[in-house]
C-alpha cells in the first residue's frame, strides 16, 4: 500500500483503507497497486476521508462492472474531471454515472475526463449563451451550477424539433467542436445515466460481495494461493534487503578505496600495465610457436611426441598468464615491479 502512504495517509488510515482497496482489486480484476493509487486520488479529488474508502470502492466497482469501463479507465478519467466535478458540487456517484455513460458510447479514459471537464466548465462560464441559444438555465437562483445531466437533457429536448443543420450549428456555437459529441451523447442518454446512477448509489457492499464471489471455488482458491506465494516472496525479499544492502555498500567502499589507491599510485599502475603487456606479448609469441610446432608435427609424424611436450609447457605458461590477470596476480606483478 505504498501509494496510500505517498498520498499522505497515516499508517492508521492506511490500515482502515486496506480492506476496501483489496476488495476493489479482487472485485474488478485490477492490480492492487493500481487500485490503491486510484483509491487515494479519488478520495483526495472529492475531499473525502479515509473512512470513505468503502464508498469509493463500491462506487468504482459498480461503475466498472455495469458499464463499458475498467477501474483503470475510470481512474484516468477522474484525474481530469474529478476536481472540477467536485467544485461543481457533483458527488462521486454522479460523476461515475456520467463517465459510465460516456464509456458505453466508446468515450473512455482521458477522453471522457476531458469531455466532462469541458462540459462542466462551459455550463458554468457560458450560462448566458445557453440561455440565448437553447433557452436553458445552467444556474439556479443562488448562482449554483445545476445538475449537468438535467441541463443537457433540457438542451436535447429544446433542440428536438430543430432541423439537423440548425441543431448542429447550435451545438457548435455553445459547445465547440470538442464538446459536441459528449454533449449530444449525454443529452440523449439521460434515462440511461440516471438508471446507472441509481445502481451505483444502491451498490453499498458490492465490492466486498463481488470479491467474496470471486474468491469462492477453485479459481478463487488459486488466486488466494498465488497471493500468499507473492506475500512470502515479498517477505523474503524484505528480510534479505538489509544483508544485500550491506554487501553492496561494502563493495562500493572497496571500489572507492581501489580508485583512491590507483590515484595515489600512478607509477605502480603504469608498471603493472607494462608488465601485463609484456607477458601478453610473450604469451602470443609462444602461442605462435605452438601453432608452428603443430604444423611441423603434422608434417613430421615422428616428432609428434616431442611437440606434444612443448604444447604442454605452453599450456602451463598460458595458465600462468591468466593468473596474472586476477587481483592476486596484479598485486604480485606490482610488488615485482617495485
Amino acid at each position: 500500500m505504498t501509494e496510500l502512504g505517498r498520498a499522505g495517509f497515516s499508517p492508521k488510515q492506511i490500515e482502515e483503507m486496506t480492506g476496501a482497496v483489496m476488495n476493489l482489486a479482487r472485485a474488478t480484476g485490477t492490480d492492487a497497486t493500481l487500485s490503491s493509487g486510484i483509491m487515494a486520488a479519488t478520495i483526495r479529488q472529492f475531499g473525502m476521508a479515509a473512512t470513505d474508502a468503502t464508498r469509493v470502492s463500491d462506487g468504482l466497482t459498480a461503475a466498472a462492472n455495469k458499464s463499458f469501463n475498467s477501474v483503470e479507465s475510470l481512474g484516468e478519467a477522474l484525474s481530469y474531471a474529478g476536481p472540477v466535478a467536485a467544485n461543481a458540487n457533483m458527488s462521486l456517484e454522479e460523476t461515475l454515472a456520467i463517465l459510465g455513460t460516456l464509456g458505453n458510447l466508446g468515450i473512455q479514459g482521458s477522453e471522457a475526463g476531458t469531455a466532462l471537464r469541458r462540459l462542466l466548465t462551459l455550463s458554468a462560464s457560458e450560462s448566458e449563451k445557453f440561455q440565448k441559444v437553447f433557452g436553458v438555465a445552467t444556474k439556479d437562483a443562488q448562482g449554483n451550477a445545476r445538475n449537468l445531466v438535467d441541463v443537457l437533457g433540457e438542451v436535447t429536448a429544446a433542440t428536438a424539433n430543430m432541423g439537423t443543420g440548425d441543431r448542429a450549428a447550435a451545438f457548435s456555437e455553445v459547445f465547440g467542436l470538442l464538446g459536441i459529441t459528449s454533449a449530444s451523447a449525454i443529452g440523449k442518454s439521460v434515462t440511461d445515466t440516471r438508471q446507472l446512477l441509481g445502481e451505483i448509489q444502491k451498490a453499498r457492499g458490492i465490492s466486498a460481495k463481488t470479491a467474496a464471489d470471486m474468491d469462492s471455488g477453485i479459481g478463487g482458491a488459486f488466486r488466494i494461493l498465488k497471493s500468499s506465494i507473492e506475500g512470502v516472496a515479498i517477505a523474503i525479499g524484505e528480510s534479505l534487503d538489509l544483508s544485500v544492502t550491506k554487501m553492496m555498500n561494502a563493495i562500493s567502499r572497496a571500489l572507492s578505496g581501489l580508485t583512491e589507491w590507483i590515484g595515489k599510485n600512478q607509477e605502480v599502475v603504469k608498471k603493472v600495465a607494462l608488465i601485463i603487456a609484456g607477458v601478453v606479448g610473450v604469451g602470443a609469441a609462444f602461442i605462435g610457436i605452438g601453432s608452428a610446432a603443430g604444423v611441423a608435427a603434422f608434417a613430421v609424424g615422428g616428432l609428434a611426441s616431442m611437440f606434444s611436450l612443448v604444447g604442454t609447457a605452453i599450456g602451463v605458461l598460458v595458465t600462468m598468464i591468466g593468473a596474472l590477470f586476477t587481483p592476486l596476480g596484479l598485486v604480485v606483478a606490482a610488488v615485482a615491479a617495485l
